[in-house]
């Protein structure tokens, strides 16, 4: 589920419609990166999509879900084991339901001490290739992090 090869077309694989192909007219809003530098339907692609609609930073660093820890630790990014709302949590391979690359989603809300929950694409519940699913997470927990623009959660 976490799998991000980067902007790339494979033959048979839905692309990305022009509403959400991650054009922006010019320079990215505050952040950098920008849509078009993830694999539309996977996870990555939802979490940095979403994250920018909601806090106007787009990610700015590329990789599978479970490389986004390191990528946010080097970019600068707070990370933490505990969650805001609005920050990404980052689940790193086979933790809590994550294939073998991991996975990413929003955090939407914490419902509970030690739960969040979670937006996501290609997610096995009720969810898959970009489509929307919400689950909830449990927190502290190895292998479970959450990531944020500094200010931005």
């Amino acid at each position: 589920d976490g799998y991000d090869p980067g902007a790339v077309v494979y033959a048979g694989v839905p692309t990305a419609p022009p509403s959400m192909s991650g054009s922006t007219g010019g320079a990215p809003a505050s952040g950098g990166g920008g849509l078009s530098s993830f694999f539309y339907g996977q996870c990555t692609y939802w979490a940095n999509m979403r994250y920018h609609a909601i806090t106007g930073h787009y990610v700015t660093w590329l990789g599978n879900a479970d490389q986004w820890y390191y990528g946010a630790l080097n970019a600068g990014w707070v990370v933490s084991s505990t969650p805001h709302v609005h920050s990404i949590i980052v689940l790193q391979p086979y933790v809590q339901g994550a294939g073998s690359y991991g996975h990413v989603g929003v955090v939407e809300s914490i419902p509970s001490p030690g739960t969040v929950n979670a937006s996501n694409w290609n997610w096995y519940a009720n969810g898959g290739w970009a489509t929307l699913s919400y689950w909830n997470f449990n927190y502290p927990a190895a292998g479970v992090s959450f990531v944020w623009y500094p200010g931005a959660a």
